[in-house]
């Protein structure tokens, strides 16, 4: 999930560039690409015990202490 937001951000900021589009710094995209994966952690509904319901939690650990 994490490498597509990734690569897409990556290939929509290279196509704004090339079609003369503002320039977006590597901070903003790097804010843009962790705001998409909360976005998308926060829409999926667990159902109970399911295996990825500790991935919210975690994501939010791990972007929030660096």
């Amino acid at each position: 999930m994490v490498f597509q937001t990734a690569l897409y951000a990556i290939w929509r900021e290279r196509s704004s560039r090339r079609h003369g589009g503002p320039w977006v710094t590597v901070e903003m995209l790097t804010r843009a690409i962790d705001k998409q994966i909360q976005n998308c952690i926060s829409s999926l509904r667990y159902v109970f015990s399911h295996p990825l319901e500790g991935l919210r939690r975690r994501w939010f650990e791990v972007s929030y202490s660096s």
